[in-house]
C-alpha cells in the first residue's frame, strides 16, 4: 500500500488485529484495532504496515488491511476460501490438541504403571 494511503482493518474471523510495537508478533502488543477501523500507512515492506491510529502507532499484518481506494468491480471474482482462516492457525490447533491428548494418555499410562510396579524413586 502506498505511504500516506488509508486502509481499513479487516480479519477473516471478524475479531480485532493487533497493533504491535514492532514488525513481528513476539513484540509487546499495543493494542487491539476493531474491524473497520481507518489506519494512514506510514511504511509498507509488503508482511507488515507501519500505521497510524487512533490508538497511536504501530505495525499491523498487511493481510488484516484493505486500501480504501480499491475500487472492486462487479464482475471480478475472488477466491473467498482464502478468506476463510489460515490454515497453519488451524494446523497449530489440530497439533495442539494432539499433544494434549498424547500427554494425558502417557499420564494415566505412567500412573497405571506405577500402580503395578510401585513408585520408582
Amino acid at each position: 500500500m502506498k505511504t500516506g494511503s488509508t486502509a481499513i482493518v479487516t480479519t477473516p474471523s471478524g475479531s480485532p488485529a493487533g497493533l504491535y510495537q514492532g514488525s513481528i508478533v513476539t513484540s509487546p502488543l499495543l493494542n487491539q484495532l476493531p474491524i473497520n477501523s481507518e489506519v494512514v500507512i506510514l511504511a509498507d515492506d509488503g508482511l507488515w504496515a507501519q500505521v497510524k491510529s487512533n490508538s497511536g502507532v504501530g505495525y499491523v499484518m498487511t493481510v488484516f488491511l484493505s486500501p480504501m481506494d480499491t475500487e472492486v468491480s462487479s464482475t471480478e471474482s475472488y477466491d473467498f476460501e482464502y478468506y476463510k482462516e489460515d490454515d497453519s492457525v488451524q494446523e497449530w490447533e489440530k497439533e495442539k490438541k494432539a499433544l494434549k491428548e498424547r500427554v494425558a494418555f502417557l499420564e494415566r499410562r505412567v500412573k497405571e504403571l506405577e500402580g503395578k510396579l510401585g513408585k520408582v524413586s
